[in-house]
């Protein structure tokens, strides 16, 4: 068993090789980040979010919807199915970046409906434990979220562990490791709190118009940018954490080396080609012996 610490790789290690890989597989990472964004925004204009006025009740605001609420019901499933499979699908293609494994357009969808499902399952186990943590005290509440918060891929490795052994297998891994999460998580939670400053300062809230533009922009931004990169270095300091835990190399650094290895004896192959020879040529029987 290895020595279980992260002195050797920095943060900024972390992120310089996560920015690495996500630029690598910048096509396939944008389009797993950038299509529910997309599919969000046209499920907010189809069912808008109308905040309650004075007087108001929840059955008003059905009551104006001009979608029946049948259909509003089964458009509502779809959408939190497609979401969930989305995210999960997203923690997949991360993973395979980090690890240096091709990215295709269905990488994104390739969690299936049953591992979709233990992702969903895990996701409300620990939502349960997060609202027990802050309602106990804010401190116990972020404790659960940096003990558990990279279930996912430790979800997409053991497939062979039920929920509950997935999230004990998180809390192991993690154990000592918090604070190092927590600084990574504070890195990218400071260009989200600058947006949504800018926004409520720089924004009139009674311009509809200009509220749309720059809150989709600034999502936008946020979708493309720092979302990917943030994921990509939580699957990067995941693979650092299982490095240290395990005897043998994670997969990424294996495939990383077989790559140069073949590179080397390609190379070496090509270095010790010589022409050979010719052998001499026989002499015909009847003509004698050669002078």
């Amino acid at each position: 068993m290895r020595e279980r610490d992260l002195t050797e790789v920095s943060t900024g290690q972390i992120l310089s090789e996560a920015f690495a890989a996500w630029r690598h597989n910048l096509l396939w990472i944008s389009w797993a980040f950038l299509m529910p964004f997309i599919v969000g925004i046209a499920w907010g204009y189809f069912v808008p979010i109308v905040p309650l006025q004075k007087g108001q009740t929840i059955s008003d605001l059905f009551a104006a919807q001009t979608v029946s609420p049948a259909l509003l019901g089964i458009v509502g499933v779809c959408y939190l199915a497609f979401s969930v499979l989305v995210y999960y699908g997203q923690f997949i293609c991360c993973l395979r970046a980090v690890r240096g494994e091709p990215l295709s357009v269905g990488t994104v969808f390739s969690g299936g409906v049953v591992d979709t499902l233990r992702f969903f399952g895990a996701s409300m186990i620990m939502a349960v434990l997060m609202m027990l943590g802050f309602i106990l005290l804010i401190v116990p509440g972020f404790i659960v979220i940096l003990t558990l918060f990279l279930f996912p891929f430790v979800m997409i490795d053991r497939r062979d562990l039920d929920l509950i052994e997935v999230l004990g297998e998180t809390r192991r891994l993690m154990k000592g490791f918090k604070l190092d999460l927590f600084g990574i998580m504070i890195i990218f939670a400071i260009p989200s709190i600058i947006v949504q400053l800018l926004v409520a300062f720089m924004v009139n809230p009674e311009n509809v118009v200009q509220l749309q533009v720059v809150t989709i922009g600034a999502g936008l931004m946020m979708t493309i940018f720092v979302a990917p990169w943030a994921m990509i270095s939580y699957a990067r300091f995941y693979e650092e954490l299982i490095s240290r835990d395990l005897p043998e190399k994670p997969r990424w650094k294996e495939l990383i080396e077989e790559k140069e290895r073949k590179a080397a004896d390609g190379a070496a192959a090509d270095e010790d080609i010589t022409p050979v020879p010719e052998p001499p040529k026989m002499s015909d029987g009847n003509s004698g012996p050669a002078s």
